[in-house]
């Protein structure tokens, strides 16, 4: 790694405290604007940006946790030190903004596909394991729109805020570095998303790195539930199952001589073997006890509660307690969602157009996994 040196003589700072930084490292260390410029066409022209200039700023945008590109105000426009850094004369308007995200069709979203996967091969060393397993883990977000005139936009499908309109967008990790993003029309559910899109990934998965399909296993929660679906995969697979009543796993809880295995002080399984199913698989299946937080922490007296339920694989040489271990690891796909909802605002969409949102969302997943290579 080469050594960064930043220093202000006779420029004007910046009220952002780590622009300056984040741009040299974006421009020095990941030539993330020449990826833009030798990847990007769009047709449209700008006056005075190019498109690999504006799809650099959107990102730095997201990175200094701009809410909305629609709500800059006109402090962004005396930028002066930091249009300096950049070697530009001043910086774009909100307009200039809203008109770049407006050009984008789905052309240009494979096209930013494209982009961030030669950016994360290019710096593969930094994140890729040196042996597996190699974990991916796929998740299906509702995104809630306050805007009616919002395409692609549903009624009646949103969960979180029964009432309002919403789009389904589709993320994968591998590795904890995102690699697959999409926006879907708000009735899209998560069994859809992944059959639309499942030989495209398994393409994408391989082309990281010549590995073996055996190496690499695919985490899953409960809404990818679908015995088609799942006979469909070629990987190992961590899913989160339904209660079925054939395994008559409530027995199991219920049943005071069941010999749980202790996890964690919190956490303990029950290893109930390979089961056929009446779907037609046959799947090993281990029960999970966990303590519900308690609402009360003060009250000592209290009889702790315990949430259940069933891990399914098609793992078999993985221990019992691996494969707990490795199903709860999942949990970094839940703070990707609500780090991109909290610091990069991916909740906040621009534009009225399903394409433009859709190119605002690969600019959030461009800064989040600048953030990562920053870490």
């Amino acid at each position: 790694m080469q050594k960064l040196f930043l220093e202000f003589a006779n420029e004007d700072f910046s009220s952002y405290t780590l622009s300056p930084l984040m741009v040299k490292f974006m421009e020095e260390f990941l030539h993330l604007e020449t990826l833009f410029e030798d990847n990007l066409s769009i047709k449209k022209r700008f006056s005075r940006f190019s498109i690999g200039k504006l799809s650099f700023l959107s990102v730095l945008l997201i990175l200094l946790g701009i809410e909305r590109f629609s709500h800059l105000s006109a402090q962004w426009m005396r930028e002066t030190g930091l249009a300096k850094i950049m070697g530009i004369h001043s910086l774009p308007r909100k307009t200039t903004f809203a008109d770049f995200l407006n050009s984008f069709s789905g052309y240009h979203t494979e096209q930013l596909k494209r982009v961030h996967k030669r950016l994360v091969q290019e710096h593969k060393n930094e994140w890729l394991p040196p042996r597996g397993p190699y974990l991916v883990d796929l998740d299906l977000s509702t995104i809630s729109v306050d805007v009616k005139k919002i395409e692609k936009a549903t009624l009646g499908y949103n969960k979180k805020r029964r009432g309002r309109l919403c789009l389904q967008w589709s993320r994968a990790l591998f590795c904890g570095i995102p690699f697959w993003s999409k926006l879907f029309s708000g009735n899209t559910n998560s069994k859809q998303s992944l059959r639309e899109d499942l030989q495209w990934l398994m393409q994408e998965i391989t082309s990281y790195t010549s590995m073996r399909n055996e190496s690499v296993v695919i985490r899953l929660d409960g809404g990818y539930w679908s015995p088609e679906l799942l006979k469909e995969l070629e990987y190992p697979f961590l899913i989160h199952g339904p209660m079925l009543r054939e395994l008559k796993l409530l027995e199991l809880v219920k049943n005071p001589k069941t010999s749980w295995s202790k996890y964690s002080d919190t956490t303990a399984f029950v290893d109930y073997g390979e089961r056929d199913l009446a779907c037609g698989l046959s799947l090993r299946v281990i029960m999970v006890k966990q303590m519900e937080r308690s609402q009360k922490p003060y009250s000592q007296n209290a009889k702790p509660k315990f949430i259940y339920y069933p891990i399914m694989t098609n793992l078999h040489h993985w221990s019992a307690k691996t494969i707990v271990k490795g199903y709860r690891g999942r949990q970094v796909i839940e703070n990707h969602f609500k780090e991109g909802n909290q610091a990069f605002y991916s909740n906040k969409l621009p534009s009225g157009k399903l394409r433009a949102n859709e190119a605002f969302l690969w600019f959030v997943t461009f800064a989040y996994t600048v953030s990562v290579f920053f870490k």
